[in-house]
């Protein structure tokens, strides 16, 4: 009986070393997966630091890029404005002009008509007009 007794006090030593080194085993495992989860959680805090700053950086080059659509459609609106000037037939001042014009000559008054197109800084059908 004592022997019986020896053997499965053997038997029950045994089991409790075997499951002392599992449940060492398990510990380092959950160690192990502590330090590569605290290691994804700072992989994730730095990617979201650095989203951040490609966002900023992708926000920064919307307003440029925003900014120079309106340069270029300033742009585009002033050489259209400047071509136009160029190309027109008459300006209004001029077109005024000649309608003050062709009014006071019906009136036979060509000095007043001299002097209200030079005024206005136009030429009139017979020259230039000048001031006196």
């Amino acid at each position: 009986m004592i022997e019986a007794t020896l053997d499965v006090s053997t038997q029950v030593a045994e089991a409790a070393t075997e499951l002392g080194a599992s449940a060492a085993s398990a510990a380092e495992s959950v160690r192990a997966t502590v330090t590569v989860t605290s290691e994804a959680l700072a992989t994730v805090d730095r990617l979201e630091t650095t989203s951040g700053e490609i966002q900023d950086a992708v926000d920064l080059i919307n307003r440029v890029a925003a900014q120079t659509r309106l340069l270029a459609l300033n742009a585009t609106i002033e050489a259209a404005r400047r071509s136009a000037q160029r190309t027109a037939p008459s300006s209004p001042s001029s077109s005024t002009a000649r309608r003050l014009g062709s009014r006071l000559t019906r009136r036979k008054n060509p000095a007043r008509v001299t002097n209200t197109a030079s005024v206005i800084g136009t030429r009139l059908p017979w020259g230039w007009a000048t001031t006196r």
